[in-house]
């Protein structure tokens, strides 16, 4: 789409950098990341009886499954903040 408002094809050899300095526009990842961390304050500030609160430091019973662990919500928190 940027490429596209800048009239610039891959075959113009641009970088992604370029053409997000260009139209101003941060990588997804930052975007994702704030947003994280302003959903993270949103449920700080709450009371310590709502329910999202409380979802952040449970601890489920039982065996996990075989693989690799799924990315946890507060772990990205942390790496966010860190």
């Amino acid at each position: 789409m940027l490429r596209w408002m800048c009239g610039k094809t891959r075959r113009y050899r641009v970088r992604n950098v370029r053409v997000r300095g260009t139209t101003k526009v941060v990588e997804i990842y930052t975007k994702i990341q704030e947003r994280r961390l302003q959903w993270y304050g949103h449920v700080v500030r709450r009371t310590n009886g709502y329910v999202v609160r409380r979802v952040m430091t449970i601890e489920v019973k039982g065996k996990r499954g075989r693989g690799r662990p799924g990315r946890k919500w507060m772990d990205m928190v942390k790496n966010d903040l860190g």
